[in-house]
Parts: structure tokens; C-alpha cells; sequence
């Protein structure tokens, strides 16, 4: 299986995070996969479920929720941001 690793920048925590993502997952089950995740490791972390967005910093668009991470243009070593 293919996989790139990324950096999600969190401004809740003001904190980067290196994640390995799989290309053929889709965003928003990758996306809901590093939420929890995140709130798991991360003391009074809480990300609004919702409609958490990924957005790639690089290319300035927001990752489609219903694409894979292969379709999306990232590759390794992407800045991306949750919010």
C-alpha cells in the first residue's frame, strides 16, 4: 500500500504533527482517523467532528472529504492544516 507522510498543523494546539496517511483511504476517513488519534494523545484537545477540514497549505484548497489521499495531489513532506 502506498503512503506519504505529512504535516498537519493543529492551531488548537499551535502544535505540527508528522502523520504517514494511506493513499487509497479517503480524506475524511483519514481525517476522522487523526482526530481521534489526536484527542487521544493530546490532554483538553477537542476537535469539532462535525466539519473538520484538511486543507493543504502548499496548493491553498481544501482536500475533498469524498477523495482518496492518492487523488488529492499530496505527496511527502506536504504542510496541510486541520481546522
Amino acid at each position: 500500500m502506498e503512503t506519504i507522510i505529512v504535516e498537519i498543523f493543529i492551531p488548537a494546539v499551535n502544535k505540527s504533527f508528522d502523520f504517514r496517511l494511506p493513499g487509497q483511504g479517503r480524506v475524511c476517513d483519514v481525517v476522522d482517523e487523526i482526530i481521534w488519534i489526536l484527542e487521544s494523545t493530546q490532554q483538553n484537545l477537542s476537535i469539532d467532528r462535525a466539519s473538520p477540514m484538511l486543507c493543504d497549505v502548499e496548493q491553498g484548497v481544501i482536500l475533498d472529504p469524498a477523495k482518496h489521499i492518492a487523488e488529492t495531489g499530496l505527496h511527502d513532506s506536504s504542510k496541510l492544516v486541520l481546522v
